[in-house]
């Protein structure tokens, strides 16, 4: 389950710089 955590946090990472590329990340704040 320990490895699950990790994919979790990887994937809002990438999910949060994609935001990003698309402008995204200004919207949400």
């Amino acid at each position: 389950m320990q490895q699950t955590r990790l994919d979790k946090a990887q994937f809002q990472a990438a999910l949060t710089r994609q935001w990003q590329r698309f402008g995204l990340g200004s919207a949400r704040k």
